[in-house]
């Protein structure tokens, strides 16, 4: 008779599980994608006259109004959509999330993935916090009124974190399921909302683009090793 340590639903990456083999090449398409955005933006920086910085304003200024900068364009309606999906991002929706999701995993006695979503969000905090002090680089002049903003601009850990999260909740739950194209949607479903929230910060000011661009791969670095940290290579087998 089997018992709950040998449940496979109790382990993070198992190949006993259906959705395995689909959630690893996402998290690694994913890195993929972040890299290569990463890479094109260095390299528009370093062919651009004033480099990574002026690439970075231009994109900005495109976005903001030229008779007042910390005024997005758009209609009120979008500017406010933006300041939503920003909150997804925020350090107080991120740790309720975590917790809530933590709390609910080990209620569902998903030992292995509470332990993994609590530890690679604590990691990327600290890991994000060192690099802000570290770079200390400050913020655009293009705020928007509505954002407040108390740390670094580099990297920015709205889009970081919220890649972590969104991302391992998805494969987390994408894990489970036989339908590819469930799975498919659930982990495009995750990594679209990380790209939504990095992508209002730059749209309110709060971050230049590069700070964006390296949260979304150092999130994606951090998701992939995470996981692939927590497989098991082999399955588990029952106990008699």
């Amino acid at each position: 008779m089997s018992t709950s340590t040998s449940d496979p639903r109790r382990f993070v990456d198992n190949p006993q599980l259906p959705g395995s083999s689909l959630v690893r090449s996402g998290l690694v398409t994913i890195t993929l994608c972040a890299t290569g955005l990463m890479v094109f933006w260095m390299v528009v920086s370093l062919l651009s006259h004033g480099h990574l910085a002026e690439v970075d304003d231009g994109l900005i200024r495109l976005l903001h109004k030229t008779s007042n900068l910390s005024d997005p364009i758009g209609p009120d309606w979008f500017k406010g959509a933006m300041r939503d999906v920003t909150a997804l991002g925020s350090n107080t929706i991120l740790a309720i999330i975590t917790l809530g999701a933590s709390t609910l995993l080990l209620l569902m006695k998903r030992v292995g993935p509470a332990i993994l979503l609590t530890t690679s969000m604590v990691v990327a905090a600290i890991l994000n916090s060192g690099l802000k002090m570290a770079f200390a680089r400050a913020r655009p002049p293009y705020l928007s009124s509505s954002v407040n903003v108390e740390t670094a601009s580099f990297p920015s850990s709205h889009a970081m974190l919220s890649t972590v999260l969104y991302i391992l909740l998805a494969a987390i739950a994408a894990r489970e399921f036989v339908d590819r194209r469930v799975g498919t949607a659930i982990m495009l479903m995750g990594a679209g909302v990380a790209v939504a929230v990095g992508a209002s910060r730059v749209y309110l000011g709060a971050h230049w683009p590069s700070d964006v661009l390296a949260g979304w791969l150092l999130g994606a670095l951090i998701t992939l090793a995470a996981w692939h940290l927590s497989s098991t290579p082999t399955p588990p087998h029952s106990k008699s």
